[in-house]
């Protein structure tokens, strides 16, 4: 039977991280099968002190907030057979580590992407509602593109025998790494049951994240331009054809609102959603020339 290792990357994660923690704690899988792992890189809030009232490992990395450099760190300590990693704003659904580990066994691959999902209701705001539906789209990564997010990811341990998480110190590590695995013969799939929630932020918060996630991106390319290029074509164009970037206007928000609240109300708001969402697609395409050009001119 499979131990799993889930690995946490947390800075001042202290209002949120006894949530996840709480919901690992409530796993459908017994607690003898999971080691738990919070690594606070550079927290200067209270989340070590809320870690540790939790019956997990609490690791520090106080030079740098490089969360893949945290990752890292507590990979030396994993004992699992399935390092599992997530975010400490997360909250993992009670049957998420037991439907990630089914996966991999019943598809026979190496790595599994889990859903990430966004809390919104009626009192969400119009930048909540377009980051929920800019951020993260982890099935289409992973079925169109082969690549996933440390967000909601399981890993057989044996795939960190061939390739390790680069300690990049731009984002896109993540994608990275399991580009790199894909690469190199390992299987990937997506797990819809496998789910954790993550909180909706404001604009300004997704389009530094796209910013960071494109110029990490960029400098990816072209650490390793001739693999990537093997794989498609990248360019500037290709970036922006991703599956990740081709939801400006999703067509189920779109049906949805015009079924609720027929055309003339939605159309203020589904105007808004395109414009607030092209400025999302702008920040990563911003990112991605930035990320090629600082690193062509290092």
């Amino acid at each position: 039977m499979n131990t799993v290792t889930v690995i946490i990357p947390a800075h001042n994660e202290g209002n949120r991280i006894a949530n996840l923690l709480r919901s690992i704690a409530s796993q459908t899988i017994s607690a003898e099968r999971i080691q738990t792992i919070v690594v606070s890189n550079c927290s200067t809030d209270n989340t070590v002190s809320v870690a540790k009232q939790f019956a997990v490992e609490v690791l520090e990395v106080n030079n740098t907030k490089n969360p893949y450099i945290a990752r890292n760190t507590a990979l030396q300590r994993a004992s699992g057979d399935i390092i599992v990693f997530t975010d400490g704003d997360c909250i993992a659904s009670p049957e998420w580590l037991e439907e990630g580990v089914k996966t991999l066994h019943e598809q026979g691959v190496d790595l599994v992407g889990g859903r990430i999902t966004y809390p919104i209701h009626s009192k969400s705001s119009l930048q909540e509602i377009c980051y929920a539906i800019n951020d993260v789209n982890h099935e289409n990564a992973i079925r169109h593109s082969k690549v996933a997010f440390m967000g909601n990811l399981f890993v057989k341990k044996e795939v960190f025998d061939t390739v390790q998480i680069p300690e990049m110190n731009v984002s896109g590590g993540d994608t990275y790494f399991t580009f790199m695995a894909t690469s190199a013969g390992f299987k990937i799939a997506y797990s819809h049951k496998a789910s954790v929630e993550h909180p909706a932020h404001n604009l300004k918060i997704l389009c530094k994240k796209a910013f960071r996630i494109g110029k990490g991106k960029g400098a990816a390319r072209n650490n390793n331009a001739a693999a990537i290029q093997n794989q498609n074509k990248d360019s500037i164009l290709n970036f922006f054809k991703r599956p990740q970037f081709q939801h400006l206007l999703p067509w189920k928000v779109h049906q949805t609102l015009l079924r609720d609240f027929g055309f003339r109300k939605s159309m203020p708001y589904l105007i808004m959603l395109s414009l607030l969402s092209f400025l999302v697609v702008l920040s990563g395409g911003f990112g991605f020339l930035y990320g090629i050009t600082k690193i062509q001119n290092s």
